[in-house]
């Protein structure tokens, strides 16, 4: 038995004002009021779409050609600066002959973004859109000279990979992450993950050295940025 007015239809919007009298009154509706049928009206979402306002995520990577340095002059500050650009036309180029080509190194790189932030690149490096915690992972690739030997365990160098923290104000501060290993193989490389506080306006980027004096190695490296939600 409905209790239903006549006037009961005005303070609802409901195309027929006795449903909201009914047990599934509450269930969702399109935009024009009528109850959603399932598998009907509810059709699959793309989750890369749906989800791009919960996930923001930036991906850069680039190279330089480094130059090793004595073991004993190894520490934060002659670590070497790996340019950071998300200008897919510039053409990758090497002083060294080197196990891949410079074709096959610019294939590997690009840049990937998802979200809605403004990420910004400049001066080497990224520049964080928002005030939040972030994950970051950091990689960088030591790729040797061809005419240079794999060295045994006992007289592998160290390499060394390293974040770079800038202020607001641009000025370099400290390096707020840092990553080591042992050159084993050819290409090795250094990968590391850190959470970070970090403010709008600030900017991080990479920096690497390797103790192996006067080698040549060329470094690609990648920076990889997701805010958590």
């Amino acid at each position: 038995m409905i209790d239903y007015k006549q006037w009961d239809s005005y303070w609802n919007n409901f195309n027929n004002g006795d449903e909201a009298l009914f047990q599934d009154a509450s269930l969702p509706r399109d935009t024009f009021w009528f109850k959603i049928r399932n598998w009907v009206q509810t059709q699959q979402q793309d989750l890369r779409t749906s989800s791009s306002w919960i996930v923001e995520y930036f991906s850069v990577c680039w190279w330089k050609e480094i130059t090793g340095i004595a073991q004993n002059q190894m520490n934060y500050s002659t670590s070497v600066n790996i340019p950071l650009y998300t200008n897919v036309k510039w053409k990758f180029s090497a002083s060294q002959t080197y196990p891949y080509t410079m074709e096959q190194e610019e294939g590997l790189c690009n840049t990937e973004k998802m979200g809605r932030l403004g990420w910004w690149v400049r001066n080497w490096r990224v520049y964080i859109p928002a005030d939040w915690i972030y994950f970051i992972q950091y990689i960088c690739e030591f790729l040797w000279q061809i005419s240079v030997t794999t060295p045994d365990a006992t007289q592998a160098p160290k390499l060394h990979v390293q974040l770079w923290y800038f202020d607001t104000k641009w000025n370099k501060v400290w390096a707020l992450d840092n990553a080591d290993a042992w050159w084993i193989i050819n290409p090795d490389s250094v990968s590391w993950i850190t959470l970070q506080l970090l403010k709008w306006w600030e900017s991080i980027s990479i920096d690497a050295i390797h103790w192996r004096n006067w080698i040549k190695s060329f470094c690609r490296w990648i920076l990889k940025i997701q805010k958590l939600s």
